[in-house]
């Protein structure tokens, strides 16, 4: 019984679910959302089946009998709703009262009980239909047939207790088991169709984004012919898609005729070769219908089904029309600036201090060691330099790196050092060699950028200046007399060494000592020197005698003889002393011994020519100084570089030629005792001298400081300059002295340099224009709204320059952003908003690695940062925020606000200035505010 009860039971499951598969077959799109009618229909092939199974029922007695229908409309009620469950229960509660018997009642509301709870646990389950799992069916089965298991308590006493009996295995077995099984055929077409909308969404997205996006996307099928061209075709090419569709060959006709070639060979490689999918690109120019010819990099790709079937060509073209005509631009520049340094003697190199090995060198390596480019960049370092230099240059070079590396010595550090270096001849020549280190913006790794300058002669001229001038020295001093120059006003200015030991004084309390000083107390010595001094400057000659008294008291009588010497049209006067004691005690003998005058007369005449020996000696001396001064003035005049000395009150002591000319002066004479009063701007004037005090008092030298000098009578030139403090013998600092190189050529192209800088900048932000569809002024827009704020806060004018680039890169860290969320139409998602949002994050990455931009990048990295601290990247507050970057959020959200937009028309004034109003002191700086509404309201724009 048992056995024929299961058997009869599992035939009725069968019918169940074959008629459900046959209607799942048949029909489209059933569990989706419905209309009345729909609902109906369903309801009424429900109702059917249901029919079909109560017609073929296991009869457990006449009256009693067991069919699927219980999980039938379980399933309907939870899968199919309201509508179509109480249809097919009402067509199956007729048929069951038709059919009668002792079991109508518990058929009847087994029907009913069946179809409610499913609708109920259809109204109570949280999950969506597609995701309710097997164990919540077979749940919801047993539910539902433990209910009608209770419901048999509805037949006569004797036959409930016989069919409870009878049918509860079969029951709670296989009937739960067939509401799993439907209930998953349902699921699963549930499932599908969800899939296959997704599918749908998808290509509709995918599509929308093809035709919105400024590239140019086209399908080729296996043929060659088109299968979908994007709209945007025509922006680029002016070509309509329709065009494009209708002529298949159309994309050859309009490349260049030059290129035609090498794109058709492209093209036909790509049709051809099969098997595989690689990526490749070509870069071609097109000619428009309007004749205007356009650069395209071209991106083809074969593409494949999962079963590795071909199904054609996908192409991505996109314009780079105005990126190689800033490539052309910027090659241009290259070798311009290249050419320049080709031009100079000086040797420019950069070394990688990873490989040891030459980056760059440039041609004058030939002149200067015998060696070409080729040669030198195939050797390493090392062969550079002599073998016993090696092992210091590289560990010097090692201590250097290792400190800019670690941030201990500023990153413009300059190393100006003294090298031997070999020649391609075998000889060796002394080199100054000026070194940096600077990151390389294209690799990132670290190089060093080196002038090597050859100082050979130089060196040699040095050091015959030194020996000729410890000659000098060595004479000066081996005089047995005391030596002297004097000026008109009696000061010491020089002497030698003999001088020294004689008085007992330092060649410190020697320094400036005054003529009269030596005779004080002594009126008759000091008139008569007063005499003689007055006759050596008028007649140019004189001799005296007088007693000095050295600093231990001692009175020396002293011989001295002068010439008068003119040097820059001041007077002063030198010659030599003579201690004549001996001689006039033995003038003393002579005169007290008649016996002895002969005698005495002979060691006068001796000591007589002693004297005129001294004197020759003394003239030979004088020649000897005048030698050297005139080396050195030979040498100062012969220098294409302005020397200068000046005393402390920054007055010109002595000047060379080059000086002479630079000022309009006839010759250095005419220079000597005036100041930079006497030529330049006051203003220029007055910084020369506190800069030349401030080197007097603190004893700190300037060296190579670029000034631009102002001249009335022509352009301003720019000179290196170095000043240092002029020291005496005592090591006192008496003045200063400086040297001046003129580099107006060279900030000529440095300005020519950072013009092409900024035009790139310029182009920069152009191209985001185009990019995101900006309006063509919002660039200068808000970079002359932000200039002009600035200035209200007394920004300095090298800050502006940096607020100026940072405000035309202000959002330049959208080059990261992909298109499909930078230039969707409608709102973001919240996923797009936080890539949106690391636009600033990407500008920090783009700009910091190059030093020239590092200083504009505020605005780009903080221009979304917000007053009250709620703004991005990094959540910056009030003032924690820079200047610049709270002055360039009011501009951007004015000038964003007052022009149109793809998604918005542009708002009007009163209410873009409203807006602003309410935001100060929320988003935006109220102080910031404050001046953008005053120039606004000044201006009225």
């Amino acid at each position: 019984m048992i056995y024929e009860s299961f058997l009869i039971l599992v035939q009725n499951i069968s019918l169940l679910l074959a008629s459900v598969l046959i209607v799942d077959i048949l029909s489209q799109n059933w569990l989706g959302g419905r209309n009345v009618y729909q609902n109906v229909a369903i309801g009424l092939i429900v109702g059917l089946i249901g029919i079909s199974i109560m017609l073929t029922p296991w009869v457990f007695i006449p009256g009693v009998i067991f069919d699927t229908r219980s999980v039938l409309l379980g399933i309907s009620g939870l899968f199919f709703g309201s509508i179509p469950t109480v249809i097919a229960m009402l067509m199956t509660l007729i048929l069951r009262i038709y059919q009668g018997g002792y079991g109508t009642i518990m058929g009847v509301s087994v029907i009913i009980a069946t179809g409610s709870l499913g609708i109920l646990w259809r109204k109570i389950s949280r999950k969506s239909l597609e995701n309710i799992s097997g164990v919540e069916l077979y749940l919801f089965g047993l539910l539902i047939h433990v209910v009608m298991l209770m419901l048999t308590l509805t037949l006569p006493n004797e036959i409930a207790k016989i069919t409870f009996n009878a049918i509860y295995v079969p029951i709670l077995t296989i009937y739960p088991l067939g509401t799993v099984i439907l209930g998953k055929i349902i699921i699963t077409r549930l499932q599908r169709e969800k899939m296959g909308e997704k599918i749908a969404e998808k290509e509709a997205h995918y599509r929308i984004v093809a035709e919105n996006t400024y590239d140019w996307e086209y399908w080729l099928n296996p043929e060659g012919a088109f299968e979908y061209c994007s709209p945007s075709v025509s922006q680029i090419t002016g070509y309509t898609w329709q065009e494009m569709l209708s002529d298949p060959d159309l994309i050859s006709k309009m490349v260049h005729p030059e290129d035609r070639g090498f794109f058709q060979e492209y093209h036909d490689i790509q049709l051809k070769n099969e098997g595989h999918s690689t990526e490749s690109d070509v870069d071609f120019r097109v000619i428009r219908p309007d004749g205007e010819i356009r650069w395209i990099n071209h991106i083809c790709r074969r593409i494949y089904d999962e079963n590795g079937k071909y199904l054609g060509l996908r192409g991505s073209n996109r314009d780079i029309t105005e990126k190689r005509r800033a490539e052309e631009d910027l090659q241009l520049n290259e070798e311009k600036y290249r050419s320049y340094t080709e031009k100079i003697s000086d040797v420019i190199w950069v070394l990688d201090p990873e490989t040891q090995f030459f980056s760059y060198v440039s041609p004058s390596i030939e002149k200067l060691r015998g060696y070409s480019v080729d040669e030198i960049m195939a050797q390493p370092v090392d062969y550079v330099f002599r073998p016993d230099d090696v092992t210091r240059i590289n560990q010097l070079l090692r201590d250097r790196l290792n400190d800019y590396l670690n941030g201990i010595v500023p990153l413009d550090r300059v190393y100006i050092d003294e090298i031997d270096q070999h020649c391609k001849d075998d000889s060796y020549i002394l080199t100054e060699i000026t070194t940096n280190f600077q990151k390389n913006p294209t690799t990132g790794r670290i190089e060093i950028f080196g002038v090597t300058r050859d100082i050979t002669d130089r060196r040699k001229m040095e050091i015959a200046l030194k020996e000729e001038n410890d000659l000098l020295e060595a004479v000066f001093n081996s005089v047995p007399g005391i030596l002297f120059l004097y000026d008109a006003d009696g000061n010491l200015l020089r002497w030698n060494s003999r001088h020294e030991e004689v008085t007992g004084y330092s060649a410190e309390e020697l320094d400036h000592f005054n003529l009269y000083n030596w005779f004080d107390g002594k009126e008759e010595d000091k008139i008569r020197v007063e005499d003689w001094v007055v006759k050596v400057l008028e007649t140019g000659f004189a001799v005296t005698e007088a007693e000095i008294s050295t600093k231990t008291g001692e009175q020396i009588l002293f011989e001295f003889t002068a010439s008068r010497l003119e040097i820059n049209r001041k007077a002063f006067f030198t010659g030599i002393g003579i201690d004549i004691r001996n001689r006039r005690q033995a003038e003393i003998k002579i005169m007290a011994t008649t016996a002895d005058l002969e005698k005495k007369k002979a060691e006068a005449a001796e000591n007589n020519k002693k004297l005129l020996s001294m004197i020759e000696e003394q003239k030979k001396a004088e020649e000897a100084l005048q030698h050297e001064q005139y080396l050195m003035r030979t040498l100062m005049d012969t220098i294409p570089d302005t020397i200068w000395f000046k005393d402390k009150e920054s007055r010109f002591l002595r000047v060379n030629e080059a000086q002479a000319k630079r000022l309009g002066a006839m010759s250095p004479s005419d220079l000597l005792g005036k100041t930079d009063f006497d030529f330049f701007p006051q203003e220029h004037a007055k910084f020369a001298f506190e800069q030349e005090q401030e080197i007097i008092k603190k004893g700190q030298s300037i060296i190579n400081d670029d000034e631009m000098i102002v001249f009335s009578d022509r352009p301003p030139e720019w000179f290196s300059v170095s000043k240092l403090p002029l020291y005496d013998q005592s090591g006192k600092i008496v003045g200063t002295y400086g040297l001046a190189r003129d580099i107006t050529e060279r900030k000529r192209a440095e300005e020519e340099l950072q013009t092409a800088y900024d035009a790139t900048l310029e182009g920069w932000a152009a191209a985001l224009e185009l990019r995101e569809k900006e309006t063509a002024n919002h660039s200068r827009n808000v970079v002359e709204m932000t200039v002009r704020i600035a200035e209200h806060f007394q920004v300095s004018e090298e800050e502006i320059i940096h607020i100026r680039r940072g405000a035309l890169l202000h959002d330049i860290g959208k080059m990261g952003i992909p298109d499909s969320i930078l230039l969707k139409p409608g709102p973001l998602s919240s996923d797009e908003w936080n890539v949106m949002k690391m636009h600033p994050v990407f500008a920090w990455r783009l700009l910091s690695g190059i030093p020239y931009l590092e200083p504009a990048l505020a605005i780009p990295y903080s221009h979304h940062e917000r007053w009250d601290g709620t703004g991005y990247p990094q959540g910056l507050k009030g003032t924690e925020i820079p200047l610049s970057a709270r002055i360039f959020a009011v501009v951007d959200v004015w000038d964003a606000l007052s022009s149109d937009r793809p998604y918005r028309p542009a708002w009007t004034y009163d209410t873009v200035i409203q807006y602003i109003k309410d935001q100060s002191g929320v988003f935006f700086d109220p102080d910031v505010v404050q001046v953008f509404l005053e120039i606004i309201n000044r201006t009225g724009s």
